[in-house]
């Protein structure tokens, strides 16, 4: 029954893409995605949820495996427990699950954790007395994966496509993120937030497909930088007061089309007493307490200034936990001082919001994107310039 289902599913998608005009390409890299990546975990269950598959370990076929079929890995002493229902297969060095048919998906099952459902293929490791996970998966399941979860479940098609390009994008361009570890990238938003298998979103899947393998290059064919954030507030953030790295199209732009979304506004009352302290504590300078403290940002600063000194506005959202550095204080009668706040997250790059507002007033993918990256151009992969050591 539930065999059934996925297939009546994966057919209801493909005609989908087939009325639309959509072919789908022959891309399908795979990256290697370390998975469960802010758990120490010391055991697992896995089991296959579609299609068939073979269990591999030291490079040796143990046994073919089909649907529901149950194995337990757990670290011991540096190496890998592996059991099935009715079976011991013994201690190895790793642990692979490979698909012998294609199209096949496996759940995975650790302690605390809801069972999650993956694409592809699985390698376990021993990570000391723990267990390094590994989903190697295609391109563009682990793209359909991260958009489902960076974006809302109501969002249109043409607002997937944006999200589908700037995941590839970032993805394509940070396969050396994690390779001291043994995989490209890892699942948390250290990365890209991916918790596995699409839920069966049909416009993300469209999407996906619609775009791929298009990704974002600079005037030099690079693959560019693809920041993003929730709101930025009604103006964009310079990469360069953010992480000191200076980027053409990473420039700030007027953003009017965030300003009424739910992140646009917040406000925040701090102690003045504790703030006079604060300033004091990262320049040296004691404020007059007799004179109100007040700070306006009429466009977006890099710094406060105190006296003369001044105090990176990233770092005052990090030791506040502000939700931008987009903001303005003025200290109140009560002791009080009132932070008025604009946007949500970085603010370097497209702005969420505003890019979803811009979709659902009729712009294209391409021109939203051309308006929160400046100078940049949609290409295909396989035309981009790639450093030879991110290649394989």
């Amino acid at each position: 029954m539930q065999l059934h289902r996925i297939v009546s599913f994966k057919a209801f998608c493909l005609s989908l893409l087939l009325l639309s005009g959509i072919q789908f390409s022959a891309f399908a890299q795979k990256i290697r995605i370390g998975i469960f990546y802010y758990h120490n975990v010391s055991g697992l269950l896995f089991s296959v949820n579609s299609g068939q598959y073979e269990l591999w370990a030291n490079s040796q076929k143990l046994d073919d495996l089909s649907y529901d079929a149950v194995i337990s890995v757990k670290a011991d002493d540096g190496k890998l427990q592996v059991k099935g229902l009715n079976k011991d297969y013994g201690q190895f060095t790793n642990v692979q699950l490979k698909e012998s048919t294609g199209s096949g998906t496996f759940r995975v099952k650790i302690s605390g954790c809801e069972t999650r459902t993956y694409d592809n293929d699985l390698k376990i490791l021993p990570r000391g007395e723990f267990l390094r996970i590994i989903n190697e998966v295609e391109m563009s399941n682990y793209v359909v994966g991260v958009v489902e979860m960076e974006t809302n479940s109501s969002a249109n098609i043409e607002y997937y496509k944006i999200q589908a390009v700037m995941c590839r994008t970032f993805a394509l361009g940070n396969l050396n993120k994690h390779a001291v570890q043994g995989f490209d990238l890892c699942d948390e938003v250290h990365c890209q937030a991916y918790k596995g298998k699409s839920r069966a979103n049909p416009k993300i899947l469209i999407a996906t497909a619609a775009t791929n393998n298009i990704v974002l290059a600079d005037r030099q064919n690079e693959l560019i930088l693809a920041a993003y954030h929730a709101n930025c507030g009604g103006e964009t953030e310079d990469a360069a007061d953010v992480w000191q790295c200076s980027k053409p199209y990473l420039r700030p732009v007027r953003d009017t089309f965030c300003l009424n979304q739910r992140s646009a506004k917040w406000e925040m009352e701090i102690d003045a007493k504790k703030w006079r302290n604060y300033l004091h504590l990262k320049t040296g300078v004691r404020l007059n307490a007799d004179e109100p403290f007040c700070f306006y940002q009429k466009d977006r600063a890099a710094n406060l200034p105190v006296d003369s000194m001044e105090i990176p506005l990233k770092q005052i959202r990090k030791d506040w936990r502000l939700r931008s550095t987009f903001f303005d204080m003025e200290e109140q009668a009560d002791g009080k001082i009132l932070i008025e706040g604009r946007g949500y997250g970085h603010g370097v790059g497209l702005c969420q919001q505003g890019a979803l507002r811009m979709t659902e007033l009729g712009y294209t993918y391409r021109q939203v994107l051309s308006h929160y990256y400046k100078g940049v151009r949609l290409v295909n992969y396989d035309s981009i310039s790639k450093p030879e050591e991110a290649m394989r």
